[in-house]
């Protein structure tokens, strides 16, 4: 398939060859773009997805399902080999976050979740909804992921935003070529060899019974699959935490579950100041990592907790 592009800012041309692949569907772009004007932000393999709440958070009043989304995260394979995975959530106001990429090997949104019971929607059958991944190829240098998530009280609305921003310059004296393979198929489409982020699972707790502002966050992750199948559950698996000084590590336990291959980390984490706590956490066996890491962000305010989807 051959398509021209001819928009105020830019023209340009691509090519799309499409190849069935199983359940799998591959299809290869090859563009070129070049600038009328100098353009701030241009985003390379854009693509969108759903997600009105279920993983993390309240469920809206008067809802009677589970969880109502297509994606439940935003995956990420660094130009350094990491494995990044983003959980998605429906915010309170237009959010943006940008995440350094440069030499990114690949990104999509995941649906992990793939059992009716997850969503009890019939009729949507939102277990059934394919991932997106992002083969890169050409073109994709020093940039960053942009993932936009705009609030929507509607399961209709296509809310969560992701692409590649490059660095370099964008105008008419500096041309764009790039190349990439856009794959849909279910949750292994991004063929990543080390345990995944299944579930997370977030409240709130005292930290002082007498006192009841002194309050933190109990994060529990599940892991699975990948390089954890196999493991006898008295390995002795640690957890990596990074929360960058934004919240103090009060406890944190790795706890090998009932089901072969499944391990839980569980954090106390206590802000230590105003500004919004982000984590980085996945597991490891000695220096060894075995699972990918999750990253998030959380309210300074842990009170908010219970406003967010």
């Amino acid at each position: 398939i051959y398509a021209l592009l001819d928009g105020e800012s830019l023209t340009g041309a691509y090519e799309f060859v499409v190849r069935p692949n199983g359940a799998q569907v591959d299809v290869h772009v090859t563009a070129n773009l070049f600038p009328r004007n100098g353009i701030s932000r241009v985003g390379l393999a854009p693509m969108s997805t759903m997600y009105f709440y279920g993983q993390i958070g309240q469920r809206p009043v008067g809802q009677w399902r589970p969880a109502a989304y297509e994606s439940d995260g935003l995956l990420m394979h660094t130009g350094e080999g990491n494995w990044v995975f983003r959980s998605l959530r429906n915010p309170a106001e237009l959010r943006i976050n940008q995440f350094d990429a440069d030499g990114i090997r690949g990104f999509g949104f995941m649906q992990r979740q793939t059992r009716f019971c997850q969503f009890e929607d019939p009729i949507s059958r939102f277990e059934k909804r394919p991932s997106l991944w992002v083969t890169t190829e050409a073109g994709f240098g020093k940039g960053k992921i942009v993932l936009v998530q705009i609030p929507t009280n509607s399961d209709v609305h296509e809310n969560q935003i992701a692409f590649f921003q490059p660095t370099d310059p964008v105008d008419p004296a500096h041309p764009v070529s790039f190349a990439y393979t856009l794959s849909v198929g279910d949750g292994r489409v991004a063929d990543e060899p080390l345990a995944e982020v299944r579930r997370p699972l977030i409240g709130m707790v005292k930290t002082n019974p007498d006192d009841k502002t002194e309050k933190a966050y109990r994060v529990n992750l599940d892991f699975a699959g990948g390089k954890l199948s196999g493991l006898s559950s008295n390995s002795p698996v640690i957890a990596q935490i990074n929360t960058r000084d934004t919240a103090t590590v009060l406890e944190q336990a790795v706890i090998p579950l009932p089901e072969a291959g499944h391990w839980r980390l569980s954090m106390l984490l206590a802000p230590t100041g105003k500004n919004e706590i982000t984590i980085d956490a996945n597991l490891a066996l000695g220096k060894k990592t075995l699972s990918e890491t999750w990253r998030y962000e959380l309210p300074a305010d842990v009170s908010r907790f219970g406003q967010m989807k």
